[in-house]
């Protein structure tokens, strides 16, 4: 028997015990640095999961009863002109990306203590969310009513009382179109603003076309 064979099988052995422990190694220096990658979330990503959880965005929602409010003055005294606008409404989803709107809105003003106007409306709109699909599709929202768009509505006067001559109230129906964002505020909050033009019908006025705004901001349940 060869004397070497068994020093040969050690130095063999040794070599391969040192080939698998810088293997090992050099799988804990790989491993360690895929931890080192993952880094903590960013405070840009931290505030924006909180916006989506304060606006509800990945909570779905197909109906919305709202009671909104929204107080204004401007002018300068002593003749200031200050006025209040109220909304209840239903808003009810028939699919992701379109849903139909019901409210009733009242809208008080008043001028320098002496004139006032007040009227109570009902209105009936279809709203597209033109956004909705795409989002839900890309894991960013649920269905619900926190997105931009597009509105077609009409708004029918029920009651009208003012001291203004002429009057400057809504006394006619005015049918239009809007641009607005809705955006669900915590658990029972919403805000809802959109602007457009739109047609007074049958209004004596020679200037018919004008253009709305809206802001509402309150509870929704």
């Amino acid at each position: 028997m060869n004397r070497s064979l068994p020093f040969s099988i050690l130095l063999v052995s040794l070599m391969a015990c040192r080939c698998l422990a810088q293997s090992a190694d050099s799988v804990r220096v790989m491993y360690s640095e895929e931890i080192e990658r993952q880094s903590p979330p960013s405070n840009t990503k931290r505030i924006k999961a909180l916006y989506n959880r304060f606006i509800r965005a990945q909570i779905e929602e197909k109906t919305l009863v709202k009671l909104g409010i929204m107080p204004t003055s401007f002018g300068a005294t002593p003749d200031p002109i200050w006025a209040i606008r109220n909304e209840a409404a239903v808003e009810q989803k028939l699919t992701p990306a379109f849903s139909i709107l019901i409210s009733a809105r009242s809208y008080y003003r008043r001028l320098a203590k002496t004139m006032d106007d007040a009227n109570v409306s009902g209105e009936v709109a279809g709203r597209w969310y033109f956004t909705m699909n795409r989002r839900i599709r890309q894991g960013k929202s649920a269905n619900n009513f926190s997105g931009q768009y597009l509105m077609l509505h009409l708004i029918k006067p029920i009651w009208s009382s003012t001291t203004y001559d002429p009057p400057v109230g809504l006394t006619h129906s005015w049918v239009g179109a809007r641009l607005g964002i809705q955006r669900r505020l915590s658990r029972f909050g919403y805000l809802d603003a959109n602007i457009g033009p739109g047609y007074t019908i049958r209004s004596l006025n020679p200037m018919p076309v004008g253009i709305q705004a809206s802001i509402l901001i309150g509870f929704g349940l």
